[in-house]
């Protein structure tokens, strides 16, 4: 017992100075040849820039973290992949505590856990700030990841697979009532929820299947602008989902909802009784070959749900998505201020249960504009009345192959350069022939669209880069709030093959922009770019977290 008391003193304080890796097992001690520390023991002991490993083996219970790392020094909280298993041994509907509960910490990574019966939640985080939640694979659970707290700010959760409901009996073979509030409402969760969280929620590259709703944050009581803010939803795989994907309550300010992938669900884009503004749907694609539900249930569907009273957001801009549908794409209910063009729809064959028409029974609003839209089914009456449309094209858009999710144009498509030039967010269109490909594809990319831009004050926001491309030997990266200009230049380092070059940016509000032309450069060959000390115009200095690209650093 006294070795046991040294050692682990030694490792605490060589931990303590060296930021050394602690490992931990189900109960600590000599394990796998290793010592280590129990879990709870871990976090106690936890500092900025720790690094506490699961090792493999199964976890069960719950713990409790109350120590924060520092700015780009998280404290990082690493499983094993498959082989760290947290099994919760509760059957849904069972009550019982996370396995990991977060209070008043910030800048903390949990990542590459495997996860099971943990109901209702694995992780829950009040009044955090720069959390990560990532590359986890999860059965079960009604709230994956819930968060709360009017203090939380900047959550990432990314690149998680998260299985609800792995028997499928959810998609068809309960009821949608049994689900909502019934018997098995105990499934009615998300991967994350939120409940009067001030905002700043990236949610990316997660696989979301069987599962009642994807992401749902509520703000209940909030006001437009105070909770709910700058949520970044992209490049998502939402599959066999019984109710909505996405579904913000009560509040959604600045949200940016791109490149996303949905296959089978039920109401794709539920935004009802919401206030709020600035609402970017683009560069999605969808599309439906299943029935779900029960005979006679609630199972119509449709890709947006609005209803008949408000509050309603200010604006929705909603382009550049390539739906194949069996359902409507509104139906019974309206919005207000709602944008819609260059989208591509084609309904597929009409039945009696699916009544597959353009808006439905909706009401036409006086802040509609809808434009270069083109659908196989004829456009609303109330569109082409009130001088909407005028650039609409009927007919079929002739995907390559909808039914397995290639939603690229055929050379025949009178979708090819049919679409409307469109500056938005300080972005213009761009394309390659005449004009934009209607639909989600320019040629065989996805439509870029604009990059995010933080919005408001009521928190303070790092610059993130949230924007990388590369094109005629330049690399300009976007961030979400414009920099501070101290220098009309300023030197970056490229890292290619192993040689540092020494290049010129220049800054420009929201970019930077980096001068590749005397370099033999390529993007493929690039290894890393380290940036000076850069700060916004807020004063606060860049920050790597939740970067678009992993290759960036930072001068020491």
């Amino acid at each position: 017992m006294e070795k046991h008391l040294i050692f682990l003193s030694f490792f605490i304080l060589s931990w303590a100075w060296a930021e050394e890796t602690i490992y931990v097992s189900p109960e600590g001690g000599v394990y796998q040849d290793r010592q280590t520390l129990a879990p709870q023991e871990a976090l106690d002991h936890a500092l900025p820039g720790s690094t506490i490993v699961f090792l493999p083996g199964e976890y069960s219970g719950h713990f409790s973290l109350s120590k924060s790392g520092q700015v780009d020094r998280p404290i990082r909280i690493l499983g094993s992949g498959q082989k760290a298993i947290f099994n919760g041994k509760l059957k849904g509907g069972e009550t019982g505590e996370p396995a990991f509960f977060l209070s008043s910490v910030q800048w903390i990574e949990i990542e590459g856990f495997s996860v099971k019966n943990y109901w209702p939640y694995f992780i829950r985080a009040k009044d955090c700030r720069y959390i990560t939640f990532r590359k986890s694979y999860i059965e079960g659970a009604k709230r994956v990841f819930s968060a709360s707290g009017e203090k939380s700010h900047h959550f990432l959760i990314e690149d998680n697979v998260w299985d609800q409901d792995p028997s499928g009996k959810m998609w068809n073979g309960l009821s949608w009532e049994e689900l909502h509030h019934g018997e098995y409402g105990h499934y009615n969760g998300a991967l994350f929820a939120a409940k009067n969280i001030l905002g700043s929620v990236i949610f990316r590259r997660n696989v979301i299947r069987h599962a009642y709703n994807g992401i749902r944050p509520t703000a209940r009581g909030r006001k437009r602008d105070e909770g709910n803010l700058n949520f970044e939803i992209y490049e998502n795989l939402f599959q066999r989902i019984r109710d909505n994907p996405i579904e913000p309550e009560q509040v959604a300010t600045n949200w940016w909802i791109h490149h996303n992938t949905i296959h089978n669900a039920h109401a794709w884009f539920s935004i009802t009784n919401v206030a709020g503004s600035d609402i970017y749907i683009f560069s999605n694609i969808g599309w439906n070959d299943e029935s779900y539900g029960l005979p006679g249930d609630h199972s119509a569907g449709r890709v947006f749900k609005f209803n008949n009273q408000g509050p309603f957001p200010d604006s929705i801009y909603v382009f550049h998505n390539s739906w194949y549908l069996r359902q409507n794409l509104i139906d019974h209910d309206y919005t207000t201020s709602l944008s819609h063009w260059n989208n591509a729809i084609e309904f597929q064959t009409v039945s009696p249960l699916f009544k597959c028409t353009f808006l439905g029974r909706t009401k036409y609003q006086k802040g509609y504009s809808f434009d270069y839209d083109l659908s196989n089914s004829p456009f609303d009456s109330g569109l082409r009345e009130n001088g909407q449309e005028k650039h609409g094209i009927q007919g079929a858009a002739h995907f390559l192959n909808p039914k397995e999710g290639d939603f690229r144009l055929d050379l025949k498509s009178a979708a090819i350069d049919k679409g409307r030039v469109t500056s938005l967010v300080g972005w213009k269109s761009e394309f390659t022939g005449k004009a934009p490909d209607i639909g989600a594809f320019e040629g065989e990319k996805r439509f870029n669209g604009p990059t995010f831009r933080f919005w408001g004050n009521l928190y303070p926001e790092r610059p993130r880069i949230v924007g990388f491309r590369v094109q005629a030997k330049q690399i300009k990266l976007s961030f979400s709030v414009p920099l501070k200009k101290e220098k009309s230049e300023v030197l970056c380092t490229l890292i290619q093959e192993g040689k540092e070059h020494s290049l010129k940016g220049k800054i420009s509000g929201y970019h930077l922009t980096i001068d590749c032309s005397d370099l033999d450069f390529e993007k493929d060959r690039m290894e890393k770019i380290l940036l000076p000390t850069l700060k916004g115009e807020n004063g606060l200095p860049v920050t790597l977290w939740a970067s678009v690209i992993d290759k960036i650093g930072v001068k020491d």
